[in-house]
């Protein structure tokens, strides 16, 4: 039995115990990127300050200093810049603290089945649908501690995350989503929703979306608002990124605030699957850490494909990053 494995449901006060215990956890995690905690928020900025990937963070910026010289010169225009700032509204940390135990055997985490260990991913709002956009539907949780008694909630907000980060309903249901969590060790304006159930994953390709559900009334507005933003400005950022070989990843590195970071795109893999239908992957080195498994990562396009994203999955090497695998439709453009 691992030593992880042994002291998962321990009471370890001290701090050097728990840090070495959240080390051993995301070694069990193989080349994915989830930042894990057995001090819930209190040992994370720790995980950022002692981190080996990206010492420093110097390739991120925080979310709201992003402007046009961070980016490369060949797309240094104002309608990505905007496009950006805009889609970086839609990314959300996650925080899970139950394991599935039914991961299987050899999958990531599979040694903390059972276990309480907080997880930290990143995500993305993929859909607010306006027919469910309600503020009378009665809350699901039995245990919620927000308003004794029956009471209602808002939703739905469909979250596009990595299948690691969230396994099934059981996480599901245990994981908090945060919005708008943009300044550091400043929470004030953040929303938080709640995990209901897996809608949509696949094992192989790494993908998962959760519907989530929220007490703040107007958290589904303004999502589909923002949403509705981005897509009057995708044709024409569209027309810069393609063929420049630019990724962009926004994400919650080691479950902390937003940042912002960019890379070139060194592969994209291609496939179709049926008539209607194809998936893509991609290669890239827009910076990341644990933490950003599940964030979302925009690619330029090229070679006959749009520019699109898909979230991140894990590393290939210190400089080297992956996605999960995601789909273009038959029309030619992805469900962005």
């Amino acid at each position: 039995m691992s030593t992880g494995r042994s002291c998962v449901n321990s009471e370890i006060p001290l701090r050097e115990d728990t840090l070495r215990l959240a080390r051993e956890a995301r070694c069990d995690q193989g080349t994915h990127e989830v930042e894990v905690s057995f001090n819930a928020e209190s040992d994370l900025h720790h995980a950022l300050i002692m981190c080996d990937k990206n010492p420093g963070h110097h390739n991120y910026t925080p979310v709201r200093e992003i402007s046009l010289d961070k980016f490369p010169e060949c797309v240094q225009d104002i309608e990505v810049l905007e496009f950006i700032k805009i889609k970086a509204q839609e990314t959300v940390r996650l925080t899970c603290n139950v394991t599935s135990l039914a991961r299987p055997e050899g999958y990531t985490f599979h040694n903390y089945r059972g276990s309480s260990m907080m997880r930290c991913g990143s995500g993305r709002v993929w859909g607010v649908f306006k027919d469910r956009i309600r503020t009378d539907i009665p809350c699901p949780f039995g245990d919620c501690q927000e308003t004794k008694g029956p009471h209602t909630v808002s939703g739905y907000i469909k979250v596009h995350t990595a299948m690691h980060v969230i396994f099934d309903d059981a996480e599901a249901q245990s994981t908090l989503v945060d919005f708008f969590y943009d300044i550091p060790n400043d929470r004030s304006s953040v929303v938080t929703a709640r995990g209901v159930q897996v809608v949509k994953s696949d094992v192989q390709g790494d993908y998962c979306i959760i519907d989530c559900v929220t007490h703040d009334p107007d958290l589904c507005t303004t999502m589909d608002f923002i949403r509705q933003q981005w897509t009057s400005r995708w044709p024409q950022v569209e027309k810069v990124l393609y063929g420049n070989n630019v990724s962009v990843a926004i994400s919650h590195p080691h479950g902390c605030s937003k940042q912002f970071s960019i890379g070139t795109l060194i592969q994209r893999e291609f496939k179709k699957v049926g008539s209607d239908q194809c998936w893509y992957k991609y290669t890239y080195k827009a910076a990341t850490c644990p933490g950003c498994s599940g964030a979302p990562v925009w690619v330029s396009g090229g070679d006959g494909l749009p520019s699109s994203y898909a979230p991140h999955s894990g590393h290939e090497g210190n400089a080297v990053n992956r996605s999960t695998v995601w789909f273009l439709w038959k029309s030619g453009q992805e469900q962005i």
